[in-house]
């Protein structure tokens, strides 16, 4: 009897557990934190159970303005996947807010930041490049050049 027991508060447990499920956020395009060269043409949300009507998703600039609430499709081809075109951006941190829903009509939200990196940002000015270039290469130069001068005196080994 005992044994029935707990297969039934299993089996009970099982159910309950199963039924409130909600989608969970896997990952997102662009990544939380990430700081990109380029702006995102879309960002895309990847869940871990397929979506229903009703999501949001919302961008906010500096200072936690809002800049623009995108139209948020889920993916035809993935219902797991809520996408969003978004258009040119300018440098700064962008904080993308959601509101997803999952198949039980649970909404689920959540947020998280990137960094659009200024155009050049994190990457040398030609200028540079060619202090760098001349700094590793004009005492490499020196030396050839006096060794050379050396041998035609007759000095060189």
């Amino acid at each position: 009897m005992r044994k029935w027991g707990w297969l039934g508060l299993t089996a009970v447990l099982l159910v309950a557990g199963t039924v409130q499920a909600h989608a969970r956020l896997l990952r997102a395009s662009p990544a939380a934190g990430a700081e990109l060269s380029a702006a995102p043409a879309e960002i895309r949300l990847f869940f871990n159970e397929p979506l229903r009507a009703g999501n949001e998703i919302t961008l906010y600039g500096r200072d936690f303005t809002p800049t623009i609430v995108l139209t948020a499709e889920i993916d035809p081809a993935d219902e797991r996947q809520l996408f969003a075109p978004v258009p040119l951006l300018e440098a700064g941190e962008y904080t993308v807010q959601w509101r997803a829903v999952s198949q039980d009509d649970h909404p689920i939200t959540g947020s998280y930041t990137f960094i659009l990196l200024p155009p050049d940002a994190g990457r040398p000015s030609p200028a540079v490049w060619l202090i760098l270039a001349l700094g590793l290469c004009l005492p490499l130069l020196l030396l050839w050049s006096k060794r050379a001068l050396l041998f035609r005196a007759g000095y060189g080994g």
